[in-house]
């Protein structure tokens, strides 16, 4: 069984309103919030999955792609993988030993 959903009204109504807000949340995308979930029993046993999207439509005009940077991997290095609109870091991690190819 799959089932999907969209929240944006129904947490409007439980009073999230300010969120969808561009005048108090200061967006200028158009916001969607999806959840799908999965559930399948059979014979063999269950499995159940869920997820939950916030899509963000931006309406204005885009910009080129930036150019690719070269990054040469020839030290041990610490990596961020960081959300960059409030600076979080989602991911880190560090390679000890790069492989040098000649």
């Amino acid at each position: 069984m799959e089932a999907t959903f969209e929240l944006s009204d129904i947490l409007q109504q439980l009073e999230m309103k300010d969120a969808f807000s561009s005048y108090k949340a200061n967006f200028t995308e158009n916001v969607k919030v999806i959840h799908k979930t999965f559930t399948d029993v059979n014979e063999e046993g269950s499995e159940a999955a869920a997820a939950t999207a916030v899509i963000i439509t931006h309406h204005g005009p885009s910009s080129p792609p930036p150019q690719p940077i070269e990054f040469k991997a020839d030290r041990p290095f610490l990596f961020f993988i960081r959300e960059s609109w409030q600076n979080i870091v989602l991911f880190s991690g560090k390679l000890i030993s790069p492989l040098i190819n000649s």
